[in-house]
C-alpha cells in the first residue's frame, strides 16, 4: 500500500509519522498471541482502523487481541491518508445514503469532544461548491481562496449535513485511541498466506516484515480490509476460491501545498471548496488547520493499480495542471502588485487509487467456508465462516469509516447490525 512518505508533512507543519508498533511472532515478543483469541484485520486504513476501534471496545480484551496488519509504515499510509477529507452523505444511491446518515451520527458524537476536534480538525458547515452567478455569499469562503465576483457559493451541494476533516489528524487520533484500547498495530508487515482447518476456517495468517523476517499469527476471525488491493490480496490468500472481488480503476493525482497564508490560520481556514462548475471538471481544494491545502482534479479510469506496498507515480502533466490551477485560485498575492507574489510550496504530491466496485456499493460480509476453497468440501455441519470482506467504499471510505467499523464489529461478533446491511452482502 502507498508509502506514508508520499504524503507526510514536513517539519515546518503539524508532523505525524504514525505508529510503528514492532511486529511480533508467536514465540518472541507477544506470547499472549497463543494465550488469547486473536481477531486479525488486514488493512490499517479508515475501514480497518475503525473496525479495530469498535471491536476493541466490544471484546473482553483479557481474552482477546485485536491486531491490525498493514504493509505500509503507518495507519492511513495509503488511500485513507490521501484524500480530501469531506464528511457527508450526499450520495445518489439510497443504500449509501442510509449508510452515510448512520455514519454521520458518529461524527456528530465525536465532535462533542474537544480533543477530537483539536486533533482531527473536524469542522462542520465548511463545505462549499462554487457556481457561475452574480456573486452570492462570497464572504462565506475561506481566506485562502482568490474569489471571483461572478461566483455563487452553494453550502448544500453535498447535502445539508457536511464537514471537512484532516485525514492525517484523524489517523493520529484513531491510532492513539486504538492503542489505548490495547489494539496491536503491526506496520511494515505483509500477509502472504493463511492456514485453513478441515472446516475451511482460517486458523492463522503468516507473512514477512520489512526486514524479511517472518511472522505467524493464530486468529479466531480474519477481516480483509485492504482497500483497492483487496481483490489481489484475496486471490493470493485464497487462490481456490470461486469468489472474485472486482476492482474498477478510479485514480486521482493530488498535491499538498503549504497554505500561502500559513502565518494567519483561522478556524475558518479549514474548509472544502469545489470548483467543478467553474472549470468544467472535478477540481477540489481543502484547507487544513495544520497550514496545508490539498488539491485534486479529475479521475483517471485507465491506469494500472500499483502493487501493494509500493507508491503510485503521479502524471507530471496532471501535476503541472493542478499547480497552475492552484496559482489561479489560491491567494498567492496580498494585493494586485507582483511584488507581493508568494510562490506556492509543494509539500508532497502523488496518486491515489480508490476501492471502487462495479455496483458502486461496498461489501461488508462474512464468507461461507465453501467459498474459500472450491476444491475442498468443508467438514462440519452449518459451519459459520470466520473470514470477512470489507472493502469497495470508493471515494467515501473516510466519511463512512465510523459507521462501517461499528457495523463490521457487530457482524464479526454475530450481533444484529444497527441498520440493514443486506445491500452490502452480494456474496
Amino acid at each position: 500500500m502507498e508509502h506514508v512518505d508520499d504524503f507526510a508533512i514536513d517539519s515546518s507543519s503539524d508532523t505525524w509519522n504514525g505508529s510503528s508498533t514492532p511486529q511480533s511472532t508467536i514465540d518472541d515478543e507477544s506470547p499472549n498471541l497463543m494465550e488469547k483469541k486473536n481477531v486479525a484485520i488486514l488493512g490499517a486504513g479508515s475501514i480497518g482502523m475503525w473496525s479495530a476501534f469498535y471491536l476493541a471496545k466490544a471484546l473482553p480484551l483479557d481474552s482477546y487481541n485485536v491486531i491490525v496488519v498493514d504493509t505500509v509504515g503507518s495507519a492511513f499510509g495509503a488511500t485513507s491518508g490521501t484524500c480530501t477529507g469531506c464528511i457527508h452523505y450526499g450520495f445518489q444511491d439510497v443504500n449509501l445514503i442510509n449508510l452515510g446518515k448512520y455514519s454521520f451520527r458518529f461524527w456528530r458524537n465525536f465532535a462533542q469532544d474537544d480533543e477530537f476536534r483539536a486533533t482531527t480538525g473536524l469542522r462542520f458547515n465548511s463545505v462549499f461548491g462554487l457556481h457561475e452567478k452574480d456573486g452570492e455569499d462570497i464572504d462565506l469562503l475561506p481566506d485562502w481562496v482568490r474569489t471571483g465576483d461572478n461566483w455563487k457559493v452553494n453550502t448544500e451541494f453535498l447535502g445539508t449535513q457536511s464537514g471537512v476533516i484532516n485525514p492525517i489528524g484523524l489517523a493520529r487520533w484513531l491510532t492513539q485511541e486504538c492503542e489505548k484500547l490495547g489494539v496491536q498495530i503491526w506496520t511494515s508487515a505483509t500477509v502472504n498466506s493463511v492456514s485453513l482447518d478441515e472446516q475451511n476456517r482460517v486458523t492463522s495468517i503468516s507473512g514477512f516484515r520489512e526486514d524479511k523476517s517472518e511472522f505467524i499469527c493464530p486468529c479466531e476471525d480474519f477481516i480483509l480490509a485492504g482497500g483497492p488491493w483487496t481483490p489481489s490480496i484475496f486471490r493470493t490468500l485464497f487462490p481456490f476460491s470461486p469468489v472474485h472481488p472486482e476492482l474498477i480503476i478510479d485514480a486521482g493525482d493530488w498535491i499538498l501545498f503549504q497554505n500561502p497564508i500559513a502565518n494567519d490560520i483561522k478556524d475558518t481556514s479549514t474548509a472544502f471548496v469545489s470548483l467543478d462548475d467553474i472549470v468544467g471538471e472535478k477540481l477540489e481544494f481543502a484547507g487544513r488547520p495544520d497550514g496545508t491545502i490539498w488539491v485534486c482534479g479529475r479521475s483517471n479510469f485507465k491506469d494500472n493499480l500499483n502493487a501493494v506496498g509500493t507508491s503510485a507515480s503521479a502524471d507530471p502533466k496532471m501535476i503541472s495542471e493542478l499547480t497552475g490551477r492552484a496559482y489561479r485560485f489560491l491567494k498567492v498575492r496580498d494585493t494586485g502588485s507582483p511584488a507581493t507574489f508568494k510562490e506556492l510550496k509543494v509539500i508532497s504530491a502523488g496518486r491515489a487509487f480508490r476501492p471502487a466496485t462495479p455496483s458502486g456499493l461496498p461489501t461488508m460480509a462474512v464468507l461461507p467456508p465453501h467459498q474459500l476453497n472450491a476444491d475442498r468440501e468443508a467438514k462440519g455441519v452449518d459451519t459459520r465462516g470466520n473470514v470477512f470482506l470489507c472493502w469497495g467504499h470508493g471515494s467515501y471510505g473516510l466519511t463512512l469509516g465510523p459507521g462501517v467499523g461499528k457495523l463490521m464489529s457487530q457482524i464479526v461478533l454475530r450481533e444484529r447490525p444497527d441498520i440493514d446491511v443486506s445491500p452490502f452482502q452480494p456474496l
